[in-house]
């Protein structure tokens, strides 16, 4: 405590006219050396984002000369790439649409079989033994059977 003492009685206090002090100092008047900086305040948001759109605006600046090129190598790149899908999409198209045919030319042929079979049980009927209403009917369907195939060719 003693130290305490001796140190606040070699302070010197100013009196001041008003009683308050404009300004308070905390350091010792007789200590020389070097005046310490003034604080600095921190950068405030508008004037970092200024700072910012100045850095990125220099970066765009220097980019510049090589931006055209590696543009156009892109742009040629992607055109390619572009190009090559389309064909492969038109390549799968044809495909598709050839799937499809053969698809539908089976179904034709199982319609045909199925058509030939019931024609040829038609056919075989026996009608001698049926009513005559009956008979006379199957008589007409065989006859139209043999038309049709008279007409498209005997031989399918």
């Amino acid at each position: 405590m003693d130290e305490c003492q001796k140190l606040n009685a070699k302070k010197k206090f100013k009196t001041y006219q008003n009683g308050t002090p404009d300004s308070i100092n905390l350091e010792d008047e007789n200590e020389e050396g070097p005046e310490p900086a003034p604080l600095k305040r921190p950068m405030g948001r508008k004037a970092a984002k200024e700072v910012m759109k100045k850095a990125k605006s220099k970066e765009h600046v220097g980019d510049n000369e090589n931006v055209p090129s590696t543009i156009n190598s892109e742009l040629e790149e992607f055109r390619a790439k572009k190009l090559e899908s389309e064909r492969l999409r038109a390549q799968q198209f044809e495909l598709l649409i050839a799937s499809e045919q053969r698809q539908a030319a089976l179904r034709e042929k199982e319609i045909e079989i199925q058509q030939r079979s019931e024609d040829a049980k038609i056919m075989a009927m026996d009608t001698s033994g049926m009513p005559p209403i009956q008979a006379e009917y199957f008589i007409s369907l065989q006859k139209e059977i043999l038309a049709k195939r008279a007409a498209s060719g005997f031989n399918q």
